[in-house]
C-alpha cells in the first residue's frame, strides 16, 4: 500500500512540474538582440539547454560540437545556449566561435533558479538538459558533454519514436 502511495505521489508531481517551456518563460530569458525568448517555438521537437560561459573552458570546447549537432540535425531539433555571462563577453565570444542555435541571457539569478530547477542544484558549469519532443526530460550532464552522447540519445529517442507508430 504504501509503495503505491508513493508512486501515485510521484505520478502528481510529475503531472504538475513545469514544462522546461514554461520554466524558460518565467526566466525572462532575451536574445543578444535583447527580444523576447518565443518559446512556443521550441515545442514538437527535442529541446537541448546548455548553460555556458565564456570564461569556462569545458563550455568554450563543446559549443562546436552543439553547432554541428544543430547543423547535423537542422529543424528536428532545437539547442539553446544560456550564457551565464556579460553581454559584451558573450558577444565577444560568438564572434571568435559563432554557433548557429540561439544564445540566450538573463539575471544571473533567474538563470541560477532555471538552473537549479532543471536539476544543477551546485550550479556548476557547463551544464546540459536534453529533452524530448514533448518535453519530457532524458538526460542531464555536469560538466563538458560530447556530441556523440547526445546524438546516441537523440538517436534512441528517434527510434522509440518509429517504434511507437508502427505499433499503432
Amino acid at each position: 500500500m504504501k509503495a503505491r502511495l508513493v508512486l501515485l505521489a510521484t505520478l502528481l508531481l510529475a503531472a504538475c512540474a513545469p514544462t522546461p517551456y514554461e520554466q524558460l518563460e518565467r526566466a525572462a530569458l532575451q536574445t543578444l538582440a535583447a527580444s523576447p525568448l518565443q518559446s512556443d517555438t521550441l515545442r514538437g521537437k527535442p529541446l537541448i539547454i546548455n548553460y555556458w560561459a565564456s570564461w569556462c573552458s569545458p563550455c568554450r570546447e563543446e559549443m562546436p560540437e552543439l553547432a554541428a549537432l544543430q547543423r547535423q540535425h537542422g529543424q528536428n531539433l532545437t539547442i539553446l545556449g544560456i550564457a551565464l555571462d556579460e553581454r559584451s563577453a558573450v558577444q565577444a565570444f560568438l564572434q571568435q566561435t559563432p554557433v548557429n542555435y540561439p544564445v540566450l541571457l538573463g539575471d544571473f539569478a533567474g538563470i541560477s533558479a532555471l538552473m537549479v530547477e532543471q536539476g544543477n542544484e551546485k550550479r556548476g558549469l557547463p551544464y546540459t538538459v536534453l529533452f524530448d519532443a514533448q518535453g519530457r526530460e532524458v538526460a542531464r550532464f555536469s560538466g563538458r558533454v560530447h556530441a556523440e552522447q547526445l546524438n546516441a540519445l537523440l538517436r534512441s529517442q528517434a527510434a522509440g519514436r518509429d517504434s511507437q507508430a508502427e505499433k499503432q
